[in-house]
């Protein structure tokens, strides 16, 4: 039993004993005084006095029982409950008076900060002067780290909206007094049972529980698990970034990244790797963001005609992983870094290759990253698509919107396609609708930025159904009554020439490996295919080396990298 129970338990017995005294004694006394005296008393008279005399000890045994009653309620009964979490976590019962009943850690941080404080009875002020003078003590709250979420748990709005205000005055005070701002997210708590629910699986405030739910529920990319070890200064960070609206959130101030190398330097990162000046490049964007456990700097820019990602370590500038793709309606493949250049503009670029593949356009095999119209899909491609209109704030443009810019770039209807799939992901830190759906004679893939519409990438090739067929009638056509051999196909390792031959396997690991600056000897997995891609013929080769995963297409004919990834190997 707690002492606060024990307590008022006393005080309840106490009541009722006072209220009806032992008077015996002092009756039996005065009759004493009387020896020898008869006093006769009418007997209904009696009667009445004993009731009245019962009543009145009732009524007093009543009053002093509502009193105490009253002074439970007032003193000893939890009205409020208020949470603070940076890392550690601690909940604080509140009286009726905003008296302390208990304090509650939540988490073995939470305890590091309680130590042997007895804050019970403390009125709420003192007791949040003590606690966040500890957080500071023991550098949970720092300059580097300085976000603290308050959680009022109370049925009266006004009373939570003035302990809010109240609580994000008095800790701003503290924090100020050690020469750093601090940003404060308060929220009153609604409570629901999946958000309770997770806050005991977890082992979590119900505050936590709370924001980390608001913010999945912007960025449909988190799910609860991969925030919920997160400090809040992090969960801080990710909603600043990301620009996100988090309803019942009051947020001050602004969380501290100065842990970080900070955006200017992953900005000069990415732009010394991509070897591009800041003035030379476009659609620049650099959020803060959580992936595979650290925090990123996620790098985005348009450069001579490609599109550049990079995630580069918060903490260390380590690139993490870098993406190098054309950007969707430039004409060819442009230049890339190492000053390469495709400038097919959709003409076959070198002619049909020896080994029967088309070449990088044709009239039946129109590039569709290049932008040129042809027989098969009518598009004149464009980087942004006009009938794309922006959503509003953080939402998404929807399926529909998103199926609507891929048919007409495609330049098909809805009753020509087949096998048509739509679904939301996240593609190198952009939340994108994937559209596909095939025709007759080709085969669509489109990632549409789920926010802006904006067409991310696009591919078509021609339907393999059509290929066979094409293929079928040409040989019933041309081929002699008497079979000869066909020519052997030219061996991949034969030297660029101006008739279309490719630059081999060799050469393309060669370009590659050089690229990555790693040692064909020490790396492993490595695989090599010859593909296409966004009209291209590529070699597109991959390799482990370390703890990355590198991935390359390289031009089959002219050497160019036209895309490279390097990731953390799972």
């Amino acid at each position: 039993m707690s002492d606060n129970n024990k307590k008022i338990e006393k005080k309840v017995e106490q009541a009722f004993s006072n209220a009806a005294p032992d008077i015996f004694n002092s009756i039996s006394s005065d009759c004493g005084e009387q020896k020898g005296t008869v006093i006769y008393m009418n007997e209904k008279k009696k009667r009445n006095k004993i009731i009245l005399s019962a009543v009145s000890a009732a009524a007093v045994v009543i009053l002093l029982f509502g009193s105490v009653f009253g002074v439970y309620l007032s003193n000893f009964k939890i009205n409020t409950k208020v949470s603070l979490d940076v890392n550690p976590s601690v909940e604080m019962q509140l009286n009726s008076k905003d008296k302390v009943l208990d304090v509650k850690p939540l988490n073995e941080d939470g305890t590091k900060i309680i130590g042997d404080m007895d804050l019970d009875g403390s009125p709420l002020n003192v007791a949040v002067n003590a606690i966040i003078g500890s957080m500071l003590r023991n550098g949970y709250l720092t300059d580097d780290a300085n976000s603290i979420l308050i959680s009022v748990d109370n049925s009266d709005k006004s009373k939570c909206d003035s302990l809010l205000k109240m609580l994000t005055d008095e800790i701003n005070e503290v924090i100020g007094n050690n020469s750093f701002s601090g940003a404060i997210l308060g929220q009153t708590i609604l409570h629901d049972d999946n958000t309770d629910a997770l806050a005991e699986k977890y082992g979590i405030s119900q505050g936590k529980a709370q924001l980390i739910n608001q913010i999945t529920k912007q960025n449909t990319f988190y799910s609860f698990e991969d925030l919920v070890g997160l400090t809040v200064n992090e969960l801080n960070l990710i909603s600043e970034s990301g620009n996100l609206t988090l309803d019942n959130v009051a947020a001050s101030g602004t969380a501290s990244d100065k842990a970080y190398i900070g955006e200017a330097k992953a900005k000069e990162i990415a732009l010394s790797k991509a070897g591009a000046a800041e003035k030379d490049v476009s659609a620049l964007k650099i959020e803060l963001d959580w992936e595979n456990g650290i925090m990123i700097y996620d790098v985005e820019f348009d450069f001579n005609s490609y599109e550049y990602d990079f995630n580069i370590n918060a903490e260390t500038g380590e690139i993490i992983k870098s993406e190098k793709e054309p950007e969707i309606g430039s004409a060819g493949t442009g230049n890339n870094a190492t000053g390469n250049t495709n400038t097919n503009s959709g003409t076959n670029n070198g002619g049909s290759n020896s080994g029967g593949e088309a070449g990088n356009n044709n009239n039946n095999n129109g590039n569709t990253s290049s932008g040129n119209s042809n027989n098969g899909g009518g598009n004149t491609g464009s980087t942004e698509q006009t009938t794309a209109k922006p959503a509003n704030g953080n939402s998404y443009i929807g399926e529909a919107k998103a199926k609507e810019i891929a048919l007409n770039h495609a330049g098909v209807t809805a009753s020509q396609i087949r096998d048509y799939e739509c679904k939301l992901d996240r593609e190198n830190g952009t939340v994108v609708y994937e559209v596909s759906f095939e025709t007759n004679q080709y085969e669509y893939e489109y990632d549409i930025n789920a926010a802006t519409g904006k067409i991310i990438k696009s591919d078509k090739e021609t339907n393999d159904d059509y290929r066979r067929s094409t293929n079928a009638q040409t040989t019933s056509k041309t081929e002699p009554t008497t079979r000869t051999p066909a020519p052997a196909p030219a061996p991949t390792t034969s030297a660029p020439s101006s008739s279309g031959g490719y630059i081999g396997e060799a050469k393309a690991k060669e370009a590659a490996l050089n690229h990555a600056g790693v040692d064909a000897s020490k790396i492993y997995g490595y695989e090599c295919e010859l593909e296409r891609e966004h009209g291209l013929v590529v070699y597109e080769i991959s390799f482990n080396f370390g703890y990355y995963e590198y991935e390359y297409d390289i031009n089959a004919v002219t050497g160019a990298i036209v895309k490279y990834d390097k990731d953390i190997d799972d």
